[in-house]
């Protein structure tokens, strides 16, 4: 399958912010303007192209251990989006580290994510100082602080010299000697002055250019498998249903005997699916109550957050349609489109009945999934009631149970 990585790392990078805002204030394109400033770093140091590649693609997943660092925090009973300074970069980092471990590109490079928060002092969560520091690490946070220090909307004429100043007071602290004069070298050639005036997603496109790649099925499960965890984690409530359509999605794909690439697909679909929530509070997620219609509203956004973060990738035209229409109904009252029947691919339907199907079949913290039969039953009503494709009903119960009779 030919994937367009860095328009996917991208969409993840985007999903991460909305988190990242919650702890840090960061704004939204936070990772992409990381990745960039990094990128313009490492190309005063003389890295390659290939390198730089490597670097941005580290900076734009820099937090990609955001929602299960949070999510574990809160099982000990530590609120960090409350309280952030209670915040163990350690554990943070770690978790970060062996996410992206398993990412094809990642096997040239080791420990950047690992100690992406370590100082030259030995101040950081690992005590580590300069000369134990990865050169990829120490970008990353200088170009991390940066821009929460100083984020475009504080942008003004001296802005520049500020950063400057700021990279500066903290030098041998927060930041090393060779970061600090680079970035500094990086400012005279106006990097703040481009990230003021253009579109960040060009200047990235600049220093880190639109590459597709060719992966076995095996590659995307894996990949597709870190994402999925990487959103499940925003809430407790679906901590584990994701995974569990995209598992889903491939015991369809194979009871239907479809091609590998085609299998590899409808999995990344599935656990692509709702990416969005991680744009959503997660106090609406796991609100107790009933929702308000406003809330309810914003509840329902996450699907078309789903769609904007999907369908600017190259290629990802037909995954980007399976994974956003889920809420979409053959009636046309779904959304967040309100598709009919016409507008909805087999697959899209098909993906529809499995995130209902996975919704009633797995447990929550507040009650226990239902059985497949109670849940083929409920699905055999909607598709009664025009909702939901009847094949599609009959295929989900004869793959994961018994047809329906």
């Amino acid at each position: 399958m030919n994937i367009n990585f860095k328009s996917l790392l991208c969409a993840i990078s985007e999903a991460l912010d909305y988190v990242e805002g919650s702890l840090t204030g960061a704004t939204h394109n936070h990772a992409k303007r990381v990745a960039y400033m990094s990128a313009m770093i490492g190309k005063k140091a003389g890295l390659t192209d290939s390198d730089l590649a490597d670097l941005s693609a580290c900076a734009l997943l820099h937090d990609n251990a955001l929602t299960e660092y949070i999510h574990n925090e809160r099982d000990a009973g530590i609120n960090v989006v409350v309280h952030p300074n209670q915040m163990t970069l350690g554990s943070h980092c770690s978790i970060g580290e062996r996410n992206v471990s398993a990412m094809p590109f990642y096997s040239r490079i080791k420990d950047v994510i690992l100690y992406h928060h370590e100082r030259p002092d030995g101040k950081g969560p690992f005590g580590k100082t300069s000369g134990d520091i990865p050169l990829y690490s120490r970008i990353i946070h200088l170009a991390d602080l940066a821009d929460i220090g100083f984020p475009p909307e504080k942008y003004g004429d001296g802005s520049g010299e500020e950063m400057r100043s700021f990279i500066r007071k903290f030098e041998n602290v927060y930041f090393d000697s060779v970061s600090v004069g680079l970035f500094s070298s990086c400012i005279d050639d106006g990097i703040i002055m481009n990230l003021k005036n253009n579109d960040v997603v060009k200047l990235l496109d600049s220093v880190f250019p639109e590459k597709k790649y060719v992966y076995e099925k095996e590659e995307i499960i894996n990949i597709a498998t870190i994402f999925a965890k990487i959103i499940d984690y925003k809430s407790a409530f679906t901590s584990t249903h994701s995974i569990g359509i995209a598992q889903k999605a491939l015991r369809m794909a194979q009871y239907y005997g479809w091609d590998d690439e085609t299998q590899a697909e409808f999995y990344l679909a599935g656990a692509l699916h709702d990416i969005g929530k991680l744009a959503v509070e997660t106090d609406i997620l796991e609100k107790p109550a009933k929702l308000t219609d406003g809330e309810y509203k914003r509840m329902q956004f996450h699907a078309y957050a789903t769609w904007e973060m999907l369908h600017k990738i190259e290629g990802f035209e037909q995954i980007t349609e399976w994974a956003s229409y889920h809420h979409e109904k053959l009636d046309g009252t779904g959304y967040p489109f309100g598709k009919t029947a016409d507008e909805l691919s087999h697959k899209a339907r098909l993906m529809a009945c499995l995130d209902i199907y996975q919704a009633l079949t797995e447990s929550r913290p507040y009650r226990k999934g239902v059985t497949h039969e109670k849940a083929v039953k409920f699905l055999s009503k909607q598709a009664e009631l025009g909702k939901l494709d009847r094949s599609c009903v009959e295929d989900v119960a004869a793959c994961f149970g018994r047809s329906v009779s």
